[in-house]
C-alpha cells in the first residue's frame, strides 16, 4: 500500500463511502444552529482528508497481512479471516466512536459560530452532563466561566475526548463571576495528558471536525504540508505524500474525482440549492444531475466543476444572475398528452470565464441540468428574457 494508490478509483470509492458516513453528522437533528456555509465547506474538506488518511492506514494494515511471519503468502481463507478483524476494528468499533465524535464536533462548531454573535453580552461556561458517567477529570471543569476571547477556549472547547458529552453555553456576564483562567487551563492540561492531548483544539475556530493531531496524521500532523516552504524545510514525510495524493485525486480537472467527491456529499434524494431572484427560488441537485452536468462538453471543465462544487456546498462565493426562461413542448407516448417543460437560465459569475446554468422545471419540480461555456450556450434560445428593471417596477 502506497500513498499513490489513493488516486485509484476503487480506493477513491472507499474514501467517499467513508466520508459519506461522517458527512451525515453535519445534518444531524441535534444541531439546532445552522452551520455557516464557509465553515461547512471547511468541515467537509476536513472530513474528506480524515477519511483518506483512515482509508490509507486501514488498507496498509490489511496489505501487511498478506504474508505470514515466514514471508509466505497466506491462503485466501486465512487472509480473509485476518482482514475481517481489521474491518471490524476500523469500520464498526472505531467508526461508531468517530461518528459520534463528528456529531458532537459539528454541533460545537455551529455553537462557536452562534456564540460569536453575543460575545459582547455573554461569557462562555463549561458544562458537563452532571451524572455518574462523567469522568472525574472532565468534572473538574464544570462551571468554568471565561470570556469568549480567553485563550482557554482555543484548546478546551468540547468535545474533549471520545464519547465526551461536555458542552459550552453562553451566560450573561453579570450572572456568573469569572474563573481563574490559568487554573482552568492547568485542569484542562491535566485532563488531556498523553494520548488525550489530541483533543486540545477548537473545532469551530479551526474549522475542522477531527483532531488535527489524530494518530492517523502522524506525529507532526499534515498542516505543514499545506505550506510548500515549511514542507520543504521539514522534509517531505508520509503524511505529505498522502495529502498530495488525496488532493491530486480530487483535482477539478478530473471528472470522475469530482463525481466521487459530490457522491460523498450529496444525500440520496439530493439537496436543494438556492437560486437568485427572478426565476425559481430553489432547485434540486442529485447525484444523477451531477453525472449529467459533468458529462456535457465545456471549454473549461475545471471551472464548470468548480462552479458545481460551489453550488452543491451552498457556498456564498458563487453568484447567479437570472437571464430568463423558455418552453419545451413534447408529445408523450400517451396519445393526446403533451409534456410541458420550462427551462430557466442563469449566468454563473465569479469564475475566470462566465458559465451558464440551465435548470429544468417539470411539474413544478426544478432540477439542475447543465453548466455550459459561452461557446456551447446560445442565448437566443431564451424566449422570455428577464428584465430586472421592469420586474422592479
Amino acid at each position: 500500500m502506497t500513498p499513490e494508490m489513493l488516486r485509484e478509483r476503487p480506493i477513491r470509492r472507499l474514501i467517499s463511502e467513508t466520508a459519506g458516513v461522517y458527512l451525515q453528522a453535519l445534518d444531524d437533528k441535534s444541531i439546532q444552529y445552522e452551520i455557516p456555509a464557509e465553515m461547512r465547506q471547511s468541515l467537509e474538506q476536513d472530513i474528506f482528508i480524515f477519511s483518506g488518511f483512515k482509508t490509507y492506514h486501514q488498507l496498509k494494515e490489511a496489505s501487511e497481512l498478506l504474508r505470514d511471519s515466514q514471508g509466505r503468502v497466506k491462503s485466501f481463507n486465512k487472509f480473509y479471516q485476518d482482514v475481517s478483524a481489521i474491518r471490524q476494528k476500523y469500520n464498526r468499533n472505531w467508526l461508531h466512536a468517530e461518528y459520534n465524535f463528528a456529531v458532537s464536533s459539528a454541533q460545537m462548531a455551529s455553537h462557536w459560530a452562534e456564540y460569536q454573535q453575543d460575545e459582547e453580552m455573554a461569557n462562555l461556561q463549561y458544562r458537563t452532563a452532571l451524572d455518574d458517567k462523567v469522568r472525574p477529570e472532565h468534572a473538574a471543569l464544570e462551571g468554568v466561566t471565561l470570556p469568549m476571547s480567553d485563550p482557554f477556549w482555543d484548546t478546551a472547547f468540547p468535545p474533549n475526548g471520545w464519547n465526551c458529552r461536555c458542552h459550552v453555553i453562553p451566560v450573561l456576564k453579570e450572572d456568573f463571576p469569572l474563573s481563574n483562567s490559568q487554573r482552568a487551563q492547568d485542569a484542562f492540561d491535566d485532563m488531556t495528558q498523553g494520548k488525550a492531548s489530541i483533543f486540545r483544539y477548537n473545532p469551530g475556530k479551526e474549522g475542522v471536525i477531527f483532531p488535527p493531531h489524530h494518530p492517523y496524521y502522524g506525529k507532526r500532523g499534515y498542516k505543514h504540508c499545506l505550506n510548500p516552504h515549511l514542507a520543504t524545510s521539514l522534509g517531505d514525510n508520509l503524511e505529505c505524500e498522502i495529502l498530495y495524493s488525496l488532493k491530486k485525486g480530487g483535482d477539478l480537472e478530473d471528472r470522475d474525482a469530482v463525481r466521487e467527491q459530490l457522491r460523498a456529499v450529496l444525500p440520496k434524494g439530493g439537496v436543494e440549492v438556492k437560486l437568485c431572484s427572478g426565476g425559481p427560488t430553489r432547485a434540486r441537485l442529485s447525484y444523477q444531475n451531477v453525472k449529467t452536468i459533468t458529462g456535457k462538453p465545456h471549454l473549461y471543465p475545471a471551472e464548470r466543476n468548480e462552479a458545481l462544487v460551489l453550488i452543491a456546498s451552498k457556498s456564498p462565493n458563487v453568484e447567479l444572475q437570472y437571464l430568463g426562461m423558455s418552453y419545451d413542448i413534447k408529445e408523450t407516448k400517451k396519445r393526446g398528452h403533451q409534456q410541458n417543460d420550462r427551462w430557466h437560465y442563469y449566468r454563473v459569475k465569479g469564475l475566470k470565464h462566465d458559465s451558464y446554468l440551465s435548470v429544468k422545471e417539470r411539474n413544478g419540480v426544478c432540477n439542475l441540468h447543465a453548466i455550459q461555456d459561452s461557446a456551447h450556450f446560445d442565448e437566443s434560445k431564451i424566449m422570455f428574457p428577464y428584465k430586472e428593471e421592469k420586474a422592479k417596477n
